[in-house]
């Protein structure tokens, strides 16, 4: 997200709802060896996806989503009452609003989150809610020369269900295991950019990444990510680009 990496520390995996999907202008799909700007842990390829800036104009949205989920067609998979309509099935909601504005030199967007789902497999609940802001300031003294902080805060709990009786038996509510867990996860990315009259460009990005898992099974977990990347790109003529850096990570796992 915005270059830099998204992997926990305990499992280097995405959590995929972590990603501020209201504040994405674009995604990048970079495959293979030209990925090696990312860093050694991206060279079979990378998504990237970067948040938007304001524009000249301020821009608010905001859009909801519900719906709910049919009756199976197995009898003994229907674990709510079900009998007369459809008032009594699993739902789902969602709700996203997104505001970004200019103010003078400073540029700040604020986003947010919620999201329910009941799920169609008992006890297999997700709840999160999520918030996140984009702050830059350009400086007028100094052109070429930009600061600011962003940042994004996810809290979620939810269930986790084993889906076989046994080998030849699929799904029974009745004889599932669940796992009821509660996470929390949040970054705070301070960045520093700066663009020389010749259109050379050098960049400062640091990500602090924090998690806390917790579950009714004595499984927790504290991962942290401490991650800082300075980059210096240097353009020539005849569209010749050479671009450097130095990259430190630091991870932490209880």
């Amino acid at each position: 997200v915005d270059d830099l990496p998204l992997l926990t520390a305990d499992a280097g995996d995405v959590k995929w709802s972590f990603i501020p999907t209201e504040n994405v202008e674009q995604v990048e799909v970079i495959k293979g060896a030209s990925s090696a700007l990312f860093g050694s842990s991206a060279l079979n390829g990378v998504i990237n996806f970067r948040t938007s800036y304001p524009k000249d104009t301020a821009h608010t949205s905001a859009s909801i989503a519900t719906g709910f989920y049919n009756k199976p067609r197995r009898n003994e998979l229907v674990w709510w009452d079900n009998n007369i309509s459809i008032v009594g099935n699993p739902t789902y909601s969602n709700l996203s609003v997104f505001h970004s504005r200019q103010i003078k030199n400073f540029d700040l967007v604020i986003g947010a989150n919620s999201f329910s789902d009941n799920g169609y497999r008992q006890l297999e609940i997700d709840q999160r809610s999520r918030f996140n802001f984009g702050t830059r300031y350009r400086f007028q003294k100094i052109k070429g020369l930009s600061a600011g902080v962003n940042g994004n805060y996810m809290e979620e709990r939810g269930g986790y269900f084993i889906l076989w009786k046994s080998g030849d038996s699929a799904y029974y509510p009745q004889c599932g295991s669940v796992s009821n867990f509660h996470s929390t996860r949040a970054t705070i990315d301070p960045y520093m950019t700066y663009y020389s009259p010749n259109g050379d460009r050098q960049s400062l990005r640091m990500r602090y990444f924090s998690a806390i898992n917790t579950n009714n099974t004595n499984q927790n977990s504290k991962p942290e990510v401490w991650y800082a990347e300075y980059q210096y790109q240097m353009h020539f003529k005849k569209e010749l680009t050479i671009t450097s850096g130095i990259a430190y990570t630091y991870s932490e796992v209880h």
